[in-house]
Order: structure tokens, then sequence, then C-alpha cells
């Protein structure tokens, strides 16, 4: 009752001046303040951490054992320090019917660049599986990747790059 009642005061409040629902509401608008890490599902941790480092260029930040079954292993991209992907090994018959399919048959991440074709060449050379070759769009170069459980990537390197 109490959420149906704030929806419809802020329905309110927007249909009678967005100026206002703007100065209203813009302290709820700054409750979060980033996102991460961002979870990927894997059979085997180091084979992960491998593939993430040694083919996509990522950095490992942690690989630490809490206990005999549970090791929180991350990797970031070089240039974005403070985002972190953390390896979760499928452990459950839920998690494993969701190996690969971290977003079902769409790209699961964008990954940026400045040199698409560079990257894709070597990225190939290492083995990764790519859909396609880079191809100019109007928003920039683009080529689709996978990674080695059949997770979508979009390699992106903007127009103005």
């Amino acid at each position: 009752m109490r959420d149906l009642l704030r929806r419809n005061v802020f329905i309110l409040i927007v249909a009678v001046s967005p100026a206002v629902a703007d100065r209203v509401f813009r302290g709820i608008q700054s409750i979060i303040k980033k996102i991460g890490p961002i979870t990927i599902l894997v059979k085997d941790q180091d084979d992960a951490l491998r593939f993430y480092t040694e083919k996509l260029g990522f950095k490992k930040r942690q690989d630490t054992m809490f206990g005999e079954d549970m090791c929180w292993v991350t990797v970031w991209p070089r240039d974005q320090p403070d985002l972190e992907i953390t390896f979760v090994k499928t452990v459950t018959k839920e998690k494993l019917k969701a190996l690969g399919k971290q977003a079902g048959d769409h790209v699961f991440l964008t990954i940026g660049t400045d040199n698409c074709q560079g990257d894709y060449e070597t990225m190939k050379a290492k083995g990764v599986k790519f859909h396609g070759a880079p191809e100019k769009q109007p928003y920039g170069t683009e080529v689709v990747f996978e990674d080695l459980y059949g997770n979508l990537f979009d390699l992106v390197q903007p127009a103005s790059s």
C-alpha cells in the first residue's frame, strides 16, 4: 500500500510539473553511486582467470581461498580499475543451467576499445571465438565474441576514436 501511494504521488508530481519532480526526487536518484562487482558463472575459476587475463587482457585482482570450497576470483579491465568481474563456480543445477547464458541470447557486456580491428586480430590469434569480423556502424566499429562458456560480449570502438 505504501509503495502504491509513493508511486501515485510521484506520478502526480511529474504530471503537474516535471521541474518540481526533478527537484523533489534529485536526492533519491543519487542513492546508487556505482555498480560492481559483476558476476560471471564459470565451470572452473582457474580456466576463466586464464581466459580473461591471457586472451582478453584483463588484470587479476583477487584469487583468495575461503575454506576448502570457496574461492573469490576477480579480474578488472586495465583502464577501469574500479570495476571487477567475479567468477562464481557453478555448483548448483540452477547455476549450471545459466552457464554461458548470462544474458540469454543477447550480449552480456560491452567492452570498449580504441582499436577494434587490432584487438580483434590479437584476440582471434589467441583462440577467442568471434561472430563475424569488425563492422563499421553509425556509433563506431564493433564485433561480437564469446568467452570460454559462450557468454556474448560486444567489442566496440566508438566512432570518435
